[in-house]
């Protein structure tokens, strides 16, 4: 019996085994497609990398414009990205010079960029190039009472680092005592106006301090612009908590005044509003719609801050609560 059950088993093997041996060929020649198409990596981008290598800058530009024209399918089957596509653009202009073109690569880098880090770096490149002339980034420096001028070319990978760090260097200098100045106001007025210096400075400082691979600096060398962006950020929600909660105040007075029962004649009828009362509540309603667009500027520039973004948010739903309670009070 004990042969004729194995004889059995022998006499099934043959019939499912080769269904099962092609599942089994079929499952692995997928994952070695696939594992050579990850270590291939694109084909597509290693060329236009090559191109800029040999200094083909045209060609390189030419072909990455072309290919941005793509559908989303084509472009995934070239396994490529509209952010490395427009790297390669940013940077065949930069090296023939077409520098305006370049700035508006690298910007249109940043808006698609798959990293919090790649953003910050192509924005940081867009600005060294705006506040470069004809391709040179000129450094002023004050040595023993002579001023020394140091030009950077922006376009080679070593003296573009330089040029950064200098940028970086010159925009913290001017930055810091508006940022002091800010803090220590009572108005959000000022807070609100270095924003957008400040988010180049947080780009700056951070493509200023990468590595010549590209990679972070250590952990705990944090740009002075990152912590900057909390301290506003800090000043912004503290005056802005404070000037809601008198608002308010306001405006339950307001009603409760509104409310408040007079006499007319015989008769004991609601006070109601007066003009002066009425100005002061739509007032009120235009305060916390500045303050929705303060706090929206912050959030639409800084979303890679996204403890202070969320912070913020709840502020913007406590304005609007109270900008609707102010609206309803009659």
């Amino acid at each position: 019996m004990a042969k004729q059950q194995h004889f059995h088993v022998l006499r099934i093997s043959p019939r499912v085994r080769p269904h099962r041996l092609a599942c089994a060929f079929f499952a692995c020649s997928v994952l070695a497609f696939a594992g050579a198409l990850q270590a291939a990596g694109s084909p597509a981008l290693d060329q236009l990398h090559t191109w800029l290598a040999q200094r083909h800058y045209h060609r390189a530009l030419q072909t990455a414009t072309t290919w941005l024209n793509l559908n989303h399918r084509a472009m995934r089957h070239k396994h490529l990205t509209r952010y490395e596509l427009q790297c390669v653009r940013a940077r065949a202009m930069l090296r023939i010079s077409a520098f305006a073109g370049a700035m508006d690569a690298f910007r249109a880098a940043a808006a698609v960029a798959p990293t919090i880090q790649d953003a910050r770096t192509s924005r940081a490149m867009a600005d060294l190039i705006d506040h470069s002339f004809g391709g040179v980034y000129k450094h002023r420096v004050h040595q023993g009472g002579r001023l020394i001028i140091k030009s950077f070319n922006i376009g080679p990978k070593a003296s573009r680092r330089q040029a950064m760090q200098a940028l970086a260097r010159d925009q913290w200098k001017t930055l810091h005592p508006r940022i002091i100045r800010a803090l220590r106001a009572a108005s959000l007025n000022p807070s609100l106006r270095l924003l957008p210096a400040l988010r180049l400075a947080v780009d700056v400082q951070f493509a200023a301090d990468l590595e010549p691979n590209g990679s972070s600096v250590a952990k705990g060398a944090q740009p002075p612009a990152l912590a900057a962006v909390n301290s506003v950020s800090a000043h912004l929600q503290t005056r802005i908590a404070a000037g809601l909660q008198t608002l308010q105040s306001t405006v339950y007075n307001i009603q409760r005044l509104a409310d408040g029962k007079v006499r007319s004649g015989r008769m004991m009828i609601r006070r109601g509003l007066n003009g002066t009362q009425r100005d002061t509540l739509q007032n009120i309603v235009d305060i916390c719609s500045r303050i929705q667009r303060s706090i929206a500027r912050f959030t639409r520039l800084f979303p890679d801050f996204p403890k202070d973004v969320t912070a913020l948010k709840e502020l913007n739903d406590r304005a609007r609560q109270v900008q609707v309670e102010a609206a309803h009070v009659h």
